[in-house]
């Protein structure tokens, strides 16, 4: 419960600060922050938010959409919003989960021990325990529902050998519990839709049925429904490929697109080089143990009178592993992207929770050499230059704010009577700390590289220098620190 709270306080003497008041910088922890913060002090009248002036079918989030209002709103609501709330919640997140998996399922002190040591030596849960990202919120919501679907498992496994046959609808609510932590889990990202899998087969008591069938048509609709809800309610991010795919034109146009796409993910995965190290070790450690279970699930080393011997016997365990982690990176090949440290954050996550599951089986194959791995990317983390949010000057110190950006913030007027949304949206460039807790909260911010066809629908454009051509907007207040621009129709209104 407490590991995510023990590693900030060892990176907190490793850095010198306190890691646990760490400050959102990149931009995807601005926006998260950016959208609870207006979420808390105005509701849903606020202008749009995303990137390139693009506004989501319906309602005005960013790109995340809802995921930022799902997992950090509650805290919100209950004790306020500061720079660092973030970084609280996900630790949160994690013990609320470990302690709902503890009183669950009573599991013994070794084998939560190990299962706590593979988080905290675990690079990605590392390298993202002190920002403002949602990657350790992950780890508790898979917390949540590996406590469901073990208590789950206990309930019909004990129901079959008083019964000695299938026990009906014994666990029903586990199995509604462990279904509704998939679909928040969906509703944040859709490649946890494989997380239905273990759920129908434990349900199903790992037979093939009726019942798994339509349940598998269930969790798929149930899949496409959530996957389009947040759709509807996110902004598009138009420069990435499913938004250009399903806009392909035409069957022949689509497949080529997908075909190139999957093959330069493949080749940026397993052939050209990475930015850094961290994203190449922690490739071969996930597709490393994919083929260690993979391999484990048709044959077994056994001990016999004539020495050890390699047997073929299918293993159910590791074959569900190595689906869990095989589906994801086919999802994440198909429509998603392996740079930028996208396929690191999001594979991560799977990785762990197959190691979680053969701990709980008491299997020490797959952990060993989980751990094994583990051991030898900290090494190469601690011994090499800072990455990640390890090198960022104003993580842990940030500089103060300055009184031009401040009077820039406040030229940008909130109107309670817009028309619009976008009479409440400023365009800008300058994405930062600063800029975003200072705006009023009912400003929407979008964000994005100026160009022509992506300015002019926002009433506002904050900007430290023109970048193109600026038609149709008046001059406001120029300062050291940038300038602000109001758009001439909006003058008009009486």
């Amino acid at each position: 419960m407490v590991s995510p709270f023990l590693l900030l306080g060892a990176l907190s003497a490793v850095v010198g600060h306190n890691a646990l008041l760490a400050n959102p910088v990149w931009t995807d922890e601005l926006d998260y922050w950016r959208a609870v913060f207006s979420w808390l002090h105005m509701g849903g009248g606020v202008g749009y938010s995303g990137i390139g002036e693009h506004a989501a079918l319906l309602g005005t989030l960013s790109v995340h959409g809802l995921s930022p209002l799902l997992l950090y709103g509650w805290f919100a609501a209950l004790f306020g919003w500061s720079f660092s709330s973030i970084v609280l919640v996900n630790c949160l997140w994690v013990a609320a989960g470990a302690l709902t998996f503890s009183l669950l399922n009573r599991p013994r002190g070794a084998v939560a021990a190990w299962m706590a040591v593979a988080m905290v030596a675990y690079a990605p849960v590392v390298l993202y325990v002190a920002t403002s990202m949602t990657e350790l919120a992950n780890y508790g919501l898979l917390l949540f529902y590996l406590a469901f679907l073990l208590k789950l498992d206990g309930a019909r496994r004990k129901a079959r050998n008083a019964q000695g046959v299938a026990p009906g609808a014994v666990g029903l609510g586990w199995v509604i519990l462990c279904g509704l932590t998939v679909i928040l889990c969906c509703a944040y990202r859709i490649t946890y839709l494989g997380l239905f899998i273990p759920l129908l087969a434990v349900a199903c008591d790992y037979r093939w049925s009726g019942r798994l069938l339509v349940g598998a048509l269930a969790a798929l609709l149930l899949s496409a429904f959530v996957y389009y809800l947040t759709a509807l309610t996110a902004s598009p991010f138009t420069s990435g490929f499913l938004y250009n795919f399903l806009r392909a034109g035409s069957p022949e146009m689509a497949l080529r697109m997908f075909l190139s796409h999957a093959k330069a993910n493949l080749l940026d995965y397993f052939i050209r080089p990475t930015s850094n190290l961290m994203e190449t070790l922690q490739r071969w450690l996930y597709t490393g143990v994919m083929i260690l279970t993979l391999a484990g699930a048709f044959v077994r080393a056994e001990k016999g009178e004539r020495g050890d011997r390699v047997r073929f016997r299918p293993d159910g365990l590791f074959l569900m592993s190595f689906v869990m982690l095989f589906l994801p990176f086919a999802i994440v090949v198909s429509a998603y992207e392996t740079n930028d440290w996208s396929d690191y954050r999001t594979l991560a996550p799977f990785l762990w929770l197959v190691v979680a599951g053969q701990l709980i089986r008491g299997r020490k194959l797959v952990p060993a050499a989980f751990l094994a791995g583990c051991a030898a990317i900290l090494l190469a983390l601690s011994t090499g230059a800072p990455v990640g949010a390890f090198s960022d000057a104003e993580r842990f110190q940030a500089r103060p704010f300055s009184a031009d950006t401040q009077a820039l913030c406040a030229a940008i007027e909130y109107d309670a009577q817009a028309d619009t949304p976008f009479d409440n949206t400023v365009r800008t460039d300058l994405f930062t700390l600063e800029t975003v807790a200072t705006l009023h909260p009912g400003i929407g911010i979008e964000t994005g590289w100026f160009t022509e066809d992506t300015v002019g629908k926002s009433r506002w454009v904050l900007t430290d220098h023109l970048k193109i051509p600026l038609e149709g907007y008046g001059l406001v207040l120029r300062n050291r620190s940038g300038s602000v621009y109001r758009r001439l129709d909006a003058d008009e209104k009486p």
